[in-house]
C-alpha cells in the first residue's frame, strides 16, 4: 500500500518507473470535483477509471475487500474518508471469491495494520491481494466523490523487465 498527495515527488518517481502508473497519474491530474460520474477506459482491457460518489458510513457498516487480479488507485476528489488496511493473514474470508467482479470480502479483524485519510488531492494504491476497508466516515457520514483507477495486475507483469518492484530472475 502506498499513500501520498498527487503533488508528492513519489508520483513522479512511480510514473518514471511504471508506464501504467504514469498513464494513470497523467489522467488523474486532469480531474476535478466536477468530473462527471462514469467509467473511463484508459487503454488496455480492464484498465479504467471509475468516477463515482457515495455516502461514507460508520466503520461497523463497511466491508473489508481485496482484489486478486487488479490494483486500485483510489483518489479523493471531494469530501474525505478513512480507509483501513491490513495483511491478509489477519483476515478470514466472508464468503467466496467473486471472480467476475474480482472481489473478495473479509470478516473484520481484531486489529488493523494502518489507516489512510483520503482528502481531495490525495491517493492510496492497494496492490492485488491487499485487503482494505473503504467508505469509513471521517467524522459524521457525508458524501464523498472519488475515482478508483483499476489496473490489471497483468499490466505490471508485462512491465516486469523494467519494473523496480519486480523480483529479479538473474543474480546481481
Amino acid at each position: 500500500m502506498i499513500a501520498a498527495s498527487l503533488t508528492s515527488p513519489i508520483v513522479q518517481w512511480l510514473g518514471k518507473h511504471s508506464f501504467v502508473l504514469n498513464q494513470a497519474f497523467n489522467w488523474l491530474r486532469d480531474l476535478s470535483a466536477d468530473t462527471p460520474d462514469g467509467i473511463v477506459p484508459l487503454g488496455s482491457p480492464g484498465f479504467y477509471g471509475n468516477v463515482h460518489a457515495y455516502s461514507t458510513r460508520e466503520k461497523a457498516q463497511c466491508i473489508w475487500e481485496s482484489h486478486r487480479q487488479t490494483i486500485d488507485v483510489q483518489v479523493c476528489l471531494k469530501g474525505g474518508e478513512f480507509v483501513d488496511w491490513t495483511e491478509p493473514r489477519f483476515l478470514t474470508p466472508l464468503g467466496t471469491y467473486q471472480e467476475q467482479q474480482d472481489l473478495e470480502e473479509w470478516i473484520s479483524p481484531q486489529s488493523i495494520s494502518g489507516q489512510v485519510i483520503l482528502r481531495p488531492g490525495s491517493f492510496a494504491i492497494f496492490f492485488a491481494g491487499e485487503p482494505h476497508l473503504p467508505m469509513i466516515a471521517d467524522g459524521n457520514p457525508a458524501l464523498i466523490r472519488k475515482v478508483v483507477v483499476k489496473i490489471p495486475a497483468s499490466l505490471f507483469e508485462q512491465e516486469a523487465g523494467r519494473n523496480p518492484f519486480a523480483k529479479s530472475e538473474t543474480p546481481e
